[in-house]
């Protein structure tokens, strides 16, 4: 079974936890750690720039009401750090530490999936916000 840890997939696709995933052997270990750290190292930079230009749109448009967007972005994207690093950072460190039962692996899996769909809902949010701030600027 092929597990897919990009955020589109995850909702548009999710992983049924009610399909095998074999914890022995570390089938799981392949297909998830590696690219949730290469994840982890890209969305680390991306954040910051994310929250760098969300500052400076706040700044630009200080004393308009096109200040909504980006302070909207902000508020997401502070939300989805926040959420990703209290509470889906420590099952990603349990999955890359091994897990070995497949019932222990389910539940992991399990509530890994539902916290990132409340990321991707929040990095919906984000995307809302900037794609409306622009469109009203093209107007």
């Amino acid at each position: 079974m092929r597990i897919d840890v990009s955020g589109d997939r995850l909702v548009a696709h999710p992983v049924s936890v009610s399909e095998p995933v074999e914890a022995d052997g570390e089938l799981y270990y392949q297909q998830f750690v590696p690219p949730v750290l290469r994840a982890t190292r890209f969305f680390t930079w991306m954040t910051i720039v994310m929250i760098a230009a969300a500052i400076i749109l706040i700044g630009y448009e200080r004393h308009s009401a096109y200040l909504v967007a980006p302070a909207l972005v902000l508020v997401a994207v502070v939300a989805a750090t926040g959420l990703t690093l209290r509470f889906i950072v420590p099952w990603n460190k349990q999955m890359e530490s091994g897990i070995k039962d497949n019932s222990e692996l389910q539940h992991v899996l399990g509530r890994w999936m539902f916290l990132n769909r409340i990321r991707v809902s929040l990095w919906t949010i984000e995307w809302l916000a900037i794609t409306s701030w622009f469109a009203l600027h093209l107007r």
